[in-house]
């Protein structure tokens, strides 16, 4: 091989190299690691009236957590309620713990909650325990 053939050789080596430098490295900056919304800061928020009366029957409607996040995110689209909401669904979805005490409290509180999160909550836990009626066990008691 002339000097010539080895030059041209050597180039064709880098570009390929080049090539899969770039690609690498564009690689790892569309993998890198997001950050999740529940990690973000979030500023102080005052929820309107309107927002816990829809939480409590949408509850009532749904008697699911995420069901409920979902048709509260379609009522409010955009603003900090609704940024407030996706940080709650992604805590959910993402987090490692995944309760609902967190999403509840943490991202949908501001502190003038009137129960509502704690009654919503309660009646989760009731629904996971099937904890009957008194009325339910005195019929059965009744009828022996």
């Amino acid at each position: 091989m002339t000097a010539l053939q080895y030059m041209g050789t050597g180039i064709v080596f880098a570009l390929v190299a080049g090539v899969c430098f770039v690609g690498a490295i564009i690689y790892l900056f569309l993998t890198k690691h997001k950050k999740y919304l529940y990690a973000e800061r979030l500023g102080k928020i005052k929820f309107p009236k309107q927002f816990y009366r829809n939480l409590r029957r949408l509850y009532e409607k749904t008697e699911s957590i995420p069901q409920t996040l979902d048709l509260l995110l379609e009522q409010y689209p955009k603003g900090k309620v609704a940024k407030r909401l996706r940080a709650s669904k992604d805590y959910l979805k993402n987090s490692h713990y995944k309760d609902y005490e967190t999403a509840l409290y943490r991202y949908l509180s501001d502190g003038d909650t009137a129960n509502v999160i704690t009654d919503i909550l309660i009646k989760d836990m009731q629904k996971i325990r099937r904890i009957p009626c008194k009325e339910q066990n005195f019929e059965k008691e009744n009828t022996k």
